[in-house]
Protein backbone atom coordinates (compact mmCIF):
# COMPACT_ATOMS: atom_id res chain seq x y z
CA UNK A 1 0.00 0.00 0.00
CA UNK A 2 1.12 3.41 -1.04
CA UNK A 3 0.68 6.39 1.31
CA UNK A 4 2.00 9.06 -1.46
CA UNK A 5 5.03 10.25 -2.89
CA UNK A 6 7.23 12.58 -1.46
CA UNK A 7 9.21 15.01 -2.62
CA UNK A 8 13.46 14.40 -3.63
CA UNK A 9 15.47 13.94 0.16
CA UNK A 10 12.13 13.40 1.69
CA UNK A 11 11.01 9.84 2.76
CA UNK A 12 7.57 8.52 1.59
CA UNK A 13 4.86 8.09 4.61
CA UNK A 14 5.64 4.22 4.63
CA UNK A 15 9.22 4.91 5.56
CA UNK A 16 10.35 6.51 9.35
CA UNK A 17 11.73 10.23 9.14
CA UNK A 18 14.64 10.84 10.47
CA UNK A 19 15.09 14.54 11.40
CA UNK A 20 11.66 15.57 10.87
CA UNK A 21 10.98 19.24 10.83
CA UNK A 22 7.96 19.79 13.27
CA UNK A 23 5.40 20.59 10.49
CA UNK A 24 6.15 17.01 9.02
CA UNK A 25 5.49 15.33 11.87
CA UNK A 26 2.38 16.60 12.51
CA UNK A 27 1.08 15.90 8.73
CA UNK A 28 2.33 12.22 9.31
CA UNK A 29 0.80 12.35 13.01
CA UNK A 30 -2.32 12.88 11.08
CA UNK A 31 -2.26 10.92 7.88
CA UNK A 32 -1.14 7.94 9.75
CA UNK A 33 -3.83 7.65 12.36
CA UNK A 34 -4.80 3.88 11.26
CA UNK A 35 -1.21 2.98 10.33
CA UNK A 36 0.41 0.58 12.89
CA UNK A 37 3.23 -1.15 10.65
CA UNK A 38 6.05 0.84 9.86
CA UNK A 39 8.53 2.96 11.65
CA UNK A 40 8.20 6.25 13.69
CA UNK A 41 11.75 7.93 14.45
CA UNK A 42 11.91 9.53 17.46
CA UNK A 43 11.82 13.70 16.06
CA UNK A 44 8.63 11.96 14.55
CA UNK A 45 7.42 10.97 18.00
CA UNK A 46 8.97 14.00 20.25
CA UNK A 47 7.60 17.08 18.19
CA UNK A 48 4.30 14.96 18.32
CA UNK A 49 4.65 15.02 22.34
CA UNK A 50 5.36 18.19 22.45
CA UNK A 51 2.26 19.46 20.73
CA UNK A 52 -0.15 17.69 22.68
CA UNK A 53 1.31 18.64 25.69
CA UNK A 54 0.76 22.45 24.57
CA UNK A 55 -2.24 21.26 23.91
CA UNK A 56 -3.74 19.88 27.21
CA UNK A 57 -1.92 22.84 29.06
CA UNK A 58 -4.13 25.11 27.21
CA UNK A 59 -7.21 23.25 27.33
CA UNK A 60 -6.70 22.95 31.20
CA UNK A 61 -5.62 26.51 32.05
CA UNK A 62 -9.06 27.43 30.24
CA UNK A 63 -10.91 25.06 32.29
CA UNK A 64 -9.72 26.29 35.43
CA UNK A 65 -10.38 30.00 34.46
CA UNK A 66 -13.92 29.23 33.70
CA UNK A 67 -14.26 27.12 36.69
CA UNK A 68 -13.06 29.95 38.79
CA UNK A 69 -15.65 32.18 37.50
CA UNK A 70 -18.50 30.15 37.63
CA UNK A 71 -19.29 30.81 40.70
CA UNK A 72 -19.97 34.59 40.64
CA UNK A 73 -20.95 35.14 36.94
CA UNK A 74 -23.92 34.86 35.31
CA UNK A 75 -25.49 31.34 33.53
CA UNK A 76 -23.75 31.59 30.28
CA UNK A 77 -20.58 31.14 31.71
CA UNK A 78 -21.02 27.93 32.90
CA UNK A 79 -23.06 26.75 30.32
CA UNK A 80 -19.84 27.93 28.03
CA UNK A 81 -17.57 26.03 30.72
CA UNK A 82 -19.82 22.36 30.44
CA UNK A 83 -19.73 22.84 26.67
CA UNK A 84 -15.99 23.77 26.51
CA UNK A 85 -15.52 20.43 28.71
CA UNK A 86 -17.24 18.65 26.25
CA UNK A 87 -15.21 19.43 23.26
CA UNK A 88 -12.44 18.91 24.96
CA UNK A 89 -13.31 15.28 25.79
CA UNK A 90 -13.82 15.08 22.11
CA UNK A 91 -10.54 16.39 20.69
CA UNK A 92 -8.91 13.87 23.19
CA UNK A 93 -11.01 11.13 22.33
CA UNK A 94 -9.92 12.08 18.13
CA UNK A 95 -6.80 11.91 19.05
CA UNK A 96 -6.58 8.61 20.64
CA UNK A 97 -6.29 6.76 18.26
CA UNK A 98 -3.14 8.59 16.22
CA UNK A 99 -1.44 8.20 19.65
CA UNK A 100 -1.34 4.99 20.51
CA UNK A 101 -0.04 4.56 16.24
CA UNK A 102 2.21 6.16 16.74
CA UNK A 103 3.54 4.75 20.31
CA UNK A 104 3.63 1.45 18.00
CA UNK A 105 5.44 2.82 15.17
CA UNK A 106 8.11 4.06 17.75
CA UNK A 107 7.80 0.91 19.48
CA UNK A 108 8.62 -0.98 16.06
CA UNK A 109 11.78 1.65 15.31
CA UNK A 110 12.93 0.73 18.25
CA UNK A 111 13.14 -2.99 17.13
CA UNK A 112 10.51 -4.00 19.83
CA UNK A 113 7.09 -5.32 19.13
CA UNK A 114 4.00 -2.89 19.60
CA UNK A 115 2.60 -5.13 21.59
CA UNK A 116 4.42 -3.25 24.25
CA UNK A 117 2.14 -0.04 23.77
CA UNK A 118 -0.28 -2.10 26.42
CA UNK A 119 2.21 -1.22 29.19
CA UNK A 120 0.60 2.53 29.06
CA UNK A 121 -2.47 0.51 30.90
CA UNK A 122 -0.24 -0.33 34.07
CA UNK A 123 -0.38 2.74 36.75
CA UNK A 124 2.49 4.99 36.96
CA UNK A 125 5.83 2.49 36.08
CA UNK A 126 3.50 1.97 32.80
CA UNK A 127 3.63 5.59 31.12
CA UNK A 128 7.45 5.53 32.30
CA UNK A 129 8.28 2.44 30.48
CA UNK A 130 6.84 3.75 27.37
CA UNK A 131 8.47 7.02 27.85
CA UNK A 132 12.01 5.23 28.39
CA UNK A 133 10.97 3.26 24.62
CA UNK A 134 10.52 6.45 23.31
CA UNK A 135 14.17 7.70 24.19
CA UNK A 136 15.66 4.86 22.87
CA UNK A 137 17.82 4.82 19.50
CA UNK A 138 16.79 3.64 16.25
CA UNK A 139 17.71 -0.14 15.43
CA UNK A 140 18.08 -0.88 11.51
CA UNK A 141 16.82 -4.28 12.71
CA UNK A 142 13.16 -2.16 13.06
CA UNK A 143 12.39 -2.51 9.35
CA UNK A 144 11.02 -6.14 9.79
CA UNK A 145 8.00 -4.32 11.39
CA UNK A 146 7.49 -2.52 7.87
CA UNK A 147 5.55 -5.51 6.12
CA UNK A 148 7.67 -5.15 2.88
CA UNK A 149 9.42 -8.25 3.13
CA UNK A 150 12.78 -7.12 3.21
CA UNK A 151 15.56 -6.69 6.04
CA UNK A 152 18.94 -4.90 6.55
CA UNK A 153 21.86 -7.01 5.97
CA UNK A 154 24.04 -6.68 9.27
CA UNK A 155 26.41 -4.48 6.71
CA UNK A 156 23.48 -2.24 6.23
CA UNK A 157 22.08 0.85 7.73
CA UNK A 158 19.46 3.46 7.39
CA UNK A 159 19.56 7.26 6.22
CA UNK A 160 16.50 9.47 6.16
CA UNK A 161 14.38 5.85 5.78
CA UNK A 162 16.88 4.59 3.22
CA UNK A 163 18.93 1.83 2.81
CA UNK A 164 22.46 2.44 3.26
CA UNK A 165 24.76 -0.69 2.10
CA UNK A 166 28.23 -0.16 3.72
CA UNK A 167 30.98 0.18 0.96
CA UNK A 168 33.40 -3.02 0.59
CA UNK A 169 37.20 -2.77 0.95
CA UNK A 170 38.56 -4.35 -2.37
CA UNK A 171 41.77 -6.41 -2.53
CA UNK A 172 45.21 -4.36 -1.27
CA UNK A 173 42.88 -1.35 -1.74
CA UNK A 174 43.13 1.37 1.42
CA UNK A 175 40.12 1.77 3.27
CA UNK A 176 37.47 3.38 0.98
CA UNK A 177 35.30 6.82 2.17
CA UNK A 178 31.48 5.70 2.38
CA UNK A 179 29.22 6.83 -0.01
CA UNK A 180 26.02 8.41 -0.17
CA UNK A 181 23.17 6.29 -0.61
CA UNK A 182 22.28 5.89 -4.38
CA UNK A 183 25.77 5.98 -5.25
CA UNK A 184 27.24 3.10 -6.81
CA UNK A 185 30.89 2.01 -7.20
CA UNK A 186 32.08 0.94 -10.77
CA UNK A 187 31.98 -2.49 -11.59
CA UNK A 188 36.34 -1.89 -12.37
CA UNK A 189 36.99 -0.16 -9.32
CA UNK A 190 38.80 -2.87 -7.26
CA UNK A 191 41.44 -4.76 -8.43
CA UNK A 192 41.20 -8.50 -9.69
CA UNK A 193 42.80 -10.57 -7.02
CA UNK A 194 46.63 -11.62 -7.23
CA UNK A 195 47.16 -14.18 -10.57
CA UNK A 196 49.80 -16.21 -8.44
CA UNK A 197 48.57 -18.39 -5.59
CA UNK A 198 50.99 -17.39 -2.67
CA UNK A 199 50.65 -20.85 -1.18
CA UNK A 200 51.80 -22.37 -4.42
CA UNK A 201 54.54 -25.10 -4.35
CA UNK A 202 58.14 -23.38 -5.02
CA UNK A 203 59.75 -23.68 -8.52
CA UNK A 204 62.04 -26.55 -9.91
CA UNK A 205 64.95 -26.74 -8.70
CA UNK A 206 68.05 -25.63 -11.45
CA UNK A 207 71.21 -25.55 -9.40
CA UNK A 208 73.65 -28.76 -9.32
CA UNK A 209 72.94 -31.91 -8.49
CA UNK A 210 73.62 -33.35 -5.23
CA UNK A 211 74.84 -36.82 -6.43
CA UNK A 212 76.97 -35.16 -9.65
CA UNK A 213 77.89 -31.51 -8.67
CA UNK A 214 78.48 -30.67 -12.01
CA UNK A 215 75.11 -31.72 -14.14
CA UNK A 216 72.59 -29.81 -13.32
CA UNK A 217 68.92 -30.64 -13.40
Amino acid sequence: MTYGHAPAGRPTLEQPYYGAPFPEAIVRFVKKTFVYRGRASRSEYWWVALALAGLTMVFNVIAMGLDFRSGSTPTWVAIGGGLFGLFSLLVNLALLLPTISMQVRRLHDANFSGFFAFLGLVPFFGPIALVVFACLPSVPAGARFDGTGQYPAPNQGYYQGQPYQAPVQGYGQPPTQPQAPGQYYAPNQYPSAPQSDPYSAPDAWNGPSSTDPGQTR
